[in-house]
């Protein structure tokens, strides 16, 4: 340990790594619902409760949405209604088996615990009844408008006797408006079942909060149905080996679909283990001309591969995020890994490119549920620099300034991340990052660790890592593989 500067005990290391875990904690975990009308945020007790609030975007009043406890229960999946009157969560409770679905009505406080209960439903040639059926997911659909009275569309996702996730139940839930037997809800309908032992069924409520499209999907394919508040579902485009989409529903019926294809001349066997080639390309559809046949509908230009800043990177798709006026595109090089994110507007069909911070390897979506907001939110962090919230504004063209919490980003921290194209044995160009505290001086040769892993095709993640920073700070330099380029090979 010749060139480890400073005093090394366990103390002073877990106290270092606990001042960098601080750093966390600034880190602001807002985000807007669904309405535009409230942002939402929690808050960890030392006492092991979790406690979620919301603030009035307009008067800034705030109040309380549930707790919970985490020694009593394990929270799972969290959904809020259209409306943002109610928020449903699933709860498992610690030491015993039991589930249970709760929607707490957040202005009064009250809770309602779902009634999963389903009827029959055949598995293996055997109709089963599940009076408590293991649930997977919980998420709002579209509201029904009766009179005066709105009530909303509730979908919950069950396993088999395998633990894996098949069934798709809706209901209508009523809440504090009861129903005909005092039930919070109505008997739960089987809206989809998939026997299919490879597949694995989830929901998603859809941006413009029209729809909940749910995703058959295994290794190589999938197959989404869309589901609106009659509960009848609704196919996109039927299960074609080696070929992958996603989907985004707004407001006026319009399905941007996101479509990866993969090459059919490649091997078979690479179809059946699942690599499949990132070549997304992005298509607009109407509700009323689906299911799809072959063609995916009219590719939106944004899907291009160019540089668009000059460096003579291709960019691939890896994720978006839509709204009303944009469409905001999370891409990353075929090169060298670097991401950036592409803004499309859709109606003057033109593309802004936000490049990657130097000092940042990871852009990550934020809370973006909103459809009509007029910026998105985006996180940057690198292994050695916490997260940090970044807003986009559609209106005006240009980044707002970030903030962490309400800290502004420092850009004068001493923490560098490098990114090196390294040749391989076989002549691959292997993309490496390398994190360091250029403020310290190092008087021979930097010190390194080499991480390497790359089993079952993972990689090192490059998010913010408190263990490091005793290490990075007496001047060594952390080197690891950057996350997933088609084009590289493993190390």
């Amino acid at each position: 340990m010749k060139h480890v500067p400073g005093n090394i005990t366990r103390m002073n290391i877990e106290d270092e790594i606990q001042a960098a875990a601080v750093r966390m904690e600034d880190f602001g975990n807002s985000e807007e619902g669904p309405s535009g009308k409230y942002e939402y945020y929690f808050h960890d007790s030392v006492i092991g409760s979790r406690s979620y609030r919301r603030r009035n975007l307009i008067s800034g009043d705030e109040q309380p949405v549930f707790s919970t406890n985490f020694y009593l229960e394990e929270l799972g999946p969290m959904s809020l209604s259209v409306d943002e009157d109610f928020a449903a969560r699933l709860i498992t409770f610690t030491g015993q088996q039991g589930q249970q679905i709760v929607v707490t009505d957040i202005n009064t406080g009250i809770n309602f615990q779902v009634d999963i209960r389903t009827g029959g439903m055949q598995e293996d040639g055997i109709t089963r009844y599940v009076a408590t059926p293991t649930v997977h997911n919980v998420e709002f659909g579209p509201t029904i408008q009766d009179a005066n009275v709105t009530y909303h569309t509730l979908f919950f996702t069950i396993c088999d006797s395998k633990g894996r996730p098949n069934a798709v139940y809706g209901c209508i839930f009523f809440g504090n408006k009861g129903s005909s037997d005092d039930k919070p809800n109505s008997r739960p309908e089987l809206v989809l079942v998939d026997h299919e032992g490879s597949n694995f069924v989830d929901v998603q409520r859809t941006k413009g909060c029209k729809y909940v499209a749910i995703h058959s999907t295994s290794k190589t394919s999938n197959e989404i149905y869309l589901v609106g508040k009659d509960l009848s579902p609704k196919l996109v485009r039927r299960r074609q080996a080696g070929i992958q989409y996603f989907l985004d529903c707004g407001v006026d019926d319009d399905v941007i679909i996101m479509a990866q294809r993969t090459e059919m001349s490649k091997p078979q066997k690479e179809v059946q283990d699942g690599i499949l080639g990132k070549d997304f390309k992005v298509y607009e559809v109407k509700v009323n001309e689906l299911p799809l046949c072959e063609d995916f509908g009219e590719e939106i230009s944004a899907n291009f591969r160019s540089a668009g800043t000059g460096d003579g990177c291709d960019f691939f798709i890896e994720d978006m995020d839509i709204f009303v006026s944009h469409i905001c595109f999370y891409e990353r090089s075929f090169l060298n890994g670097t991401q950036r994110v592409k803004v499309y507007n859709r109606k003057r069909g033109t593309n802004t490119v936000i490049p990657s911070h130097d000092a940042y390897c990871v852009i990550t979506p934020a809370g973006n549920i909103n459809y009509l907001s007029s910026h998105f939110s985006f996180n940057v962090e690198s292994p050695v620099k916490p997260p940090v919230s970044l807003q986009y504004d559609f209106d005006h063209g240009t980044g707002s300034k970030a903030y962490v919490g309400e800290r502004k980003v420092q850009d004068d921290y001493p923490y560098t991340c490098d990114r090196v194209l390294i040749e391989s044995h076989d002549g691959t160009k292997c993309p490496l990052s390398i994190v360091y505290n250029k403020s310290v001086k190092i008087s021979s040769v930097r010190p390194v660790v080499l991480v390497g892993y790359n089993c079952y095709g993972q990689n090192q993640s490059l998010l913010y890592d408190p263990i490091i920073m005793p290490l990075v700070d007496r001047g060594f330099a952390i080197v690891s593989q950057q996350e997933a380029c088609p084009s590289i090979a493993v190390i």
